[in-house]
């Protein structure tokens, strides 16, 4: 659990994400979230264990391990059946479009020469599938890859252009990935990670952020919380800021990015609010729930699986954020740059996935959900009670081990 809250936390390491592929045996991570999928790992291991190592003399107590762990097996398969939630009936007057413009990140991306013709593919994607019955619009991340200052948005031409494709659909919301910064004065405060500018006139932070805009002059800036080690932060930035030079670069400015604690969903209507969840951040099942306690009813994941190429990693980042769906039971708008952008239901079942590095455009009616799940509500309790119980019986063993040396000095 510590490991999931420290700067350098690597969750795929989270025994339960293994049930990703096979999400119809763990609906009750609704209750639980990935750490129960951990548990239930841990529990069987150990009565095999134990089942193992027990002498053929005490059949009885053989017997009696080898029907707790047909139990532990099977009881939360039936379960996880049982509580599966029915496909829910769509509302076709609110649509959601994911564009997947499929930009190679390694060569072309973050090339300042492709920048325009970027806007230009992914507003062509977008005028195919968006209509006047569309309520929301998602691009990837850092789908506008020019580095844009947050205190002079409209000065670009490319949010220019942005704006008055938006203006055709006053009831459309974009919520898209930006490459963004923003400046403070010298006198300012700032974050740890503020780099100041080479003349000291003062200081600037980078960000992997995403952007809610509409017709209006209104923007809503999110900025993306949990950073990838080492890629987009030097892990305690206050005491290790000197090694940022040796970070990968990975677009953007270069050492690391800033961040805010500020996990609010962006409000789309009276009766939609959806968590912007950027690529890494949709693997915290805890931090995404904070999200749904504040009030998120949709989830969009903006990422860009480009930069795992032809490997796994792209299938086990979709599979893994769609047990998030699960834990709070909310249907997910998952745009990529390119991997496999689609809708995840309620239940985790993906529909409308697109194919690896290929442009493409789908759209879905979508599901509002006011449930808030035990899961969403309480977050990582099995991890956060496993951490308090570890401490107070490490208190209690070494109380006991110095009692027993003063009972020997004596």
């Amino acid at each position: 659990m510590l490991h999931l809250n420290w700067d350098s936390p690597w969750p795929w390491l989270d025994l339960g994400n293994a049930f990703a592929t096979t999400r119809d045996w763990v609906q009750w991570y609704e209750y639980t979230g990935t750490l129960g999928g951990t548990i239930w790992i841990w529990t069987s291991n150990i009565l095999i264990y134990f089942i193992l190592g027990i002498r053929r003399k005490a059949l009885g107590s053989r017997k009696a391990m080898i029907i707790s762990l047909l139990l532990v097996l099977i009881l939360p398969i039936v379960v996880s059946y049982l509580i599966k939630p029915k496909n829910p009936i769509l509302n076709n007057k609110a649509n959601i479009v994911a564009v997947q413009p499929n930009i190679d990140p390694y060569n072309d991306k973050f090339d300042p020469a492709t920048y325009d013709s970027q806007i230009n593919t992914l507003l062509s994607l977008s005028a195919q599938k968006v209509d006047s019955n569309t309520v929301v619009l998602a691009w990837p991340e850092t789908a506008i890859a020019e580095l844009i200052n947050e205190k002079t948005i409209f000065s670009y031409r490319s949010i220019r252009e942005i704006h008055e494709f938006l203006k055709k659909y006053p009831h459309l919301k974009l919520i898209t990935g930006v490459n963004s910064y923003t400046t403070y004065g010298i006198d300012e405060s700032h974050l740890a990670t503020s780099r100041m500018y080479s003349d000291k006139s003062g200081w600037y932070d980078g960000f992997n952020a995403s952007f809610e805009m509409d017709h209006t002059d209104s923007i809503h800036i999110y900025h993306k919380f949990k950073l990838v080690p080492g890629v987009e932060k030097m892990p305690y930035p206050e005491v290790l800021g000197f090694l940022e030079s040796y970070s990968i670069s990975m677009g953007g400015p270069g050492g690391s990015l800033g961040s805010n604690y500020h996990p609010v969903p962006f409000k789309i209507n009276d009766s939609l609010k959806i968590a912007p969840i950027i690529c890494y951040e949709s693997i915290f099942g805890e931090y995404v729930s904070k999200f749904v306690k504040n009030g998120a009813n949709v989830l969009a994941i903006i990422t860009n699986d480009g930069w795992w190429q032809n490997t796994p990693g792209y299938r086990q980042h979709l599979y893994t954020g769609a047990l998030r769906a699960i834990e709070t039971r909310k249907f997910i708008i998952r745009a990529a740059n390119t991997g496999i952008s689609c809708f995840i239901l309620p239940s985790g079942e993906i529909i409308h996935p697109t194919e690896y590095w290929k442009e493409a455009v789908i759209k879905s009616p979508v599901y509002i959900s006011q449930k808030v799940t035990f899961y969403s509500k309480y977050g990582d309790y099995l991890g956060w009670a496993g951490v308090y119980a570890g401490t107070i019986l490490f208190i209690i063993l070494n109380l006991s081990l110095i009692r027993e040396l003063f009972k020997r000095s004596e």
